[in-house]
C-alpha cells in the first residue's frame, strides 16, 4: 500500500513539473536580431534592447484569454527574425500577445514601463489607438 501512496504522488508530482513548464514564454537559441514595427515604420534593435525585451517575457506565464485590449501587427516586436512575434496592446494594457503560440502574455507594471522606454526610441507612444 505504501508503494502505490509513493508511486502516486511520484506520478502527480512530474505530472505538476510537466505542466508547470508548459505554457511559458521560453527561449532556445541565443537572441541574434530583433525588430519592431510601429504603423509601417520597421526598425533594427540594438542587440542589448532585444535581449532586455525577451528578458521581460523570459519565464512568463502564457494564457488563452481573450481580452479587450487592441492588438496589431503595425505595433509590434519580432526577435530572431519572427522566432518569437510579440504584439503590443495599443491601449496600454499590461499585456501582449505571443502570436507564435497564440497565448498572452501579462506584464507588471514596471515591466511595462522598461519596455515603453525602449520601445519610445523608435517613435511608440501608447495608448496609440
Amino acid at each position: 500500500m505504501k508503494r502505490i501512496i509513493a508511486l502516486a504522488l511520484a506520478i502527480v508530482t512530474v505530472c505538476a513539473l510537466l505542466l508547470s513548464a508548459c505554457g511559458r514564454v521560453t527561449y532556445g537559441n541565443r537572441i541574434t536580431r530583433g525588430t519592431v514595427t510601429f504603423y509601417g515604420t520597421t526598425s533594427v534593435l540594438t542587440q542589448e534592447e532585444a535581449e532586455r525585451i525577451f528578458e521581460l517575457y523570459d519565464g512568463k506565464l502564457m494564457v488563452k484569454d481573450d481580452p479587450s485590449c487592441g492588438f496589431s501587427e503595425d505595433v509590434s516586436v519580432s526577435i530572431n527574425d519572427g522566432q518569437h512575434v510579440f504584439y503590443i496592446a495599443m491601449d496600454g494594457c499590461p499585456i501582449v500577445y505571443y502570436v507564435n503560440y497564440d497565448r498572452y502574455v501579462l506584464m507588471s507594471d514596471s515591466e511595462q514601463e522598461t519596455l515603453y522606454s525602449i520601445l519610445e526610441k523608435y517613435g511608440f507612444h501608447f495608448p496609440c489607438v
